[in-house]
């Protein structure tokens, strides 16, 4: 499936992203608890992906991970980690 097929509007481009994103590491974590149930008690996740379109770069976090860009040796944080000692962080997981 192209995800960009009639997308005119970045907004509806950074939103069609974020719900493609989201929906791939929800899959993925699925899949994993389907084939390993008594393994995704005791584990957590974490993930990273990034996407160059034309001159615009996306990237997305899970869990406790960081994109990063190394920009002449220097290293640019591009996304945030899930800590759970963030409060924001702690007011997502309580719901």
């Amino acid at each position: 499936e192209d995800v960009l097929t009639g997308i005119e509007h970045t907004q509806d481009l950074n939103k069609t992203l974020k719900e493609c994103i989201t929906r791939s590491f929800v899959n993925c974590d699925e899949n994993f608890a389907k084939e390993f149930p008594k393994d995704c008690k005791q584990v957590g996740s974490t993930g990273c992906v990034a996407l160059l379109i034309g001159n615009k770069l996306v990237v997305a976090n899970l869990g406790d991970s960081r994109c990063v860009l190394s920009k002449r040796g220097q290293a640019l944080d591009m996304s945030v980690d899930h800590k759970a000692r963030r409060q924001d962080e702690q007011d997502r997981i309580r719901g």
